[in-house]
């Protein structure tokens, strides 16, 4: 499905029209532009594909847990929380399928580890209870 016709079906609904194909081709360019402008500042629609994201991250922090007790958990993708003809959106702005996201998964990772140390791998954590040390032991020569 094109952009195009994308953000006339969302805008369609939005406004009550039933036919998004004869929307599209009884309106202005200058107005489908201000639309696509719109929905660049405030995007509405893909509520499914945010409440998949918001599981994902659920199971990602519920896996870590799980971790911390020495249950291994893989956690579910955004993939696995959407309907099975699902397909990913158009990007309105290049007209190319969005990239699967993976930056504020791994975020959320991090942001998960620093609340519960003891899920980051024991490397990490010997260098940073050294570091801790190490700066501790500055203060007391200094101080």
């Amino acid at each position: 499905m094109s952009w195009r016709l994308r953000l006339a079906c969302r805008v369609c609904l939005a406004v009550g029209v039933d036919n998004p194909v004869a929307w599209l081709e009884n309106i202005e360019p200058q107005t489908l532009a201000i639309w696509r402008a719109f929905y660049r500042v405030e995007p509405w629609g893909s509520e499914m594909e945010r409440s998949a994201e918001q599981s994902s991250l659920t199971s990602l922090v519920l896996s870590m847990v799980a971790a911390g007790n020495g249950v291994e958990i893989k956690p579910q993708q955004v993939d696995d929380f959407m309907p099975g003809d699902w397909v990913p959106p158009y990007s309105p702005l290049t007209n190319r399928r969005k990239p699967k996201r993976i930056g504020h998964v791994e975020g959320s990772r991090m942001l998960c580890e620093s609340v519960f140390p003891s899920l980051r791998k024991p490397a990490d954590w010997d260098e940073e209870l050294q570091s801790k040390i190490a700066l501790e032991n500055a203060r007391k020569a200094t101080g």
